[in-house]
């Protein structure tokens, strides 16, 4: 008695495999650690690049000055010329808080950049997230 073994390729085979994003793996990153601005700046560069969608959080623990604005820019940086260009940003911020931004598409390099207005403004915050394969 022989037995037989067909192997087949992976297109031919009738495999389903679950899209439940919640199973997908999550890993938080910091773009931003608690600082306190009172000009702008910006965060180190991040490599999401084994990531495909991200859930982000500012973290805004203390604002003062008069007519104080907060404005958080996701920038990807460009691997040929190093420039930097907006992805996403955060609705312009004006108290304290925790403000949410989805964004995906974006590349392999990222980091946090932050513009401050106001009379003598300051703000301390945070950005971080989650991000997922």
């Amino acid at each position: 008695m022989s037995t037989y073994v067909r192997k087949i390729k992976h297109e031919e085979a009738d495999i389903m495999t679950p899209g439940d994003l919640q199973a997908r793996y999550c890993e938080p990153l910091t773009l931003v650690p608690s600082t306190t601005a009172t000009t702008d700046g910006n965060g180190d560069d991040i490599d999401v690049g084994d990531y495909a969608e991200a859930i982000l959080f500012a973290d805004v623990s203390s604002v003062s000055g008069t007519d104080p604005t907060l404005d958080i820019v996701i920038e990807g940086k460009d691997p040929i010329s190093g420039n930097y260009a907006t992805i996403d940003s955060f609705p312009t911020i004006t108290s304290t808080g925790t403000y949410v931004l989805q964004i995906t598409n974006f590349g392999k390099t990222i980091r946090a950049r932050w513009t401050v207005g106001g009379t003598s403004p300051s703000f301390t915050f945070s950005v971080g997230g989650w991000f997922k394969t």
